[in-house]
């Protein structure tokens, strides 16, 4: 049904927020923007690829899931569209937040966005066909921050 509306409705602009809710249900993320709520591995098939003039991505952010996420939904950005991701800040503490998937004990398991962005390459402009456009974080905040991406071809 989601892929259909895609389909039928490409005259519009195209803004999707993502997010899983296990933690906060702020629900989406501005006026306009379609919103998912599930699993990003489950839903990322109802997107079809290129169609995104902008995708904000809050879903679970262990290290595996973020990697993937970005891998997945980078696919989904056209040319001139943005990607960004929740929760990248540096000034996140080790085992902050546990994602509710994996051992409780390994730091992985817990908020790893900005680890998974960095092995990727998002911070040193090497994310092939993206560039870095905004990364800001509240140095008092326990978690947030955003990261946002360009896809330039």
């Amino acid at each position: 049904a989601i892929h259909q509306f895609f389909v039928d409705n490409d005259r519009i602009n195209f803004h999707t927020g993502l997010d899983n809710e296990h933690d906060v249900k702020d629900g989406c993320p501005f006026e306009g923007c379609r919103f998912l709520v599930g699993s990003s591995i489950d839903i990322f098939t109802e997107i079809p690829d290129s169609t995104q003039h902008f995708i904000f991505l809050d879903a679970c952010h262990n290290y595996a899931y973020s990697m993937i996420d970005l891998l997945l939904y980078s696919e989904k950005v056209r040319i001139g569209g943005y990607l960004a991701m929740h929760d990248t800040s540096p000034y996140i503490k080790p085992f902050q937040d546990y994602q509710g998937l994996g051992n409780k004990f390994h730091p992985d398991m817990f908020i790893s966005c900005r680890k998974a962005l960095k092995r990727l390459g998002v911070y040193n402009n090497k994310f092939e066909g993206f560039e870095l456009v905004f990364d800001e974080a509240d140095p008092h905040a326990m978690t947030g921050g955003v990261t946002v991406i360009k896809r330039l071809s």
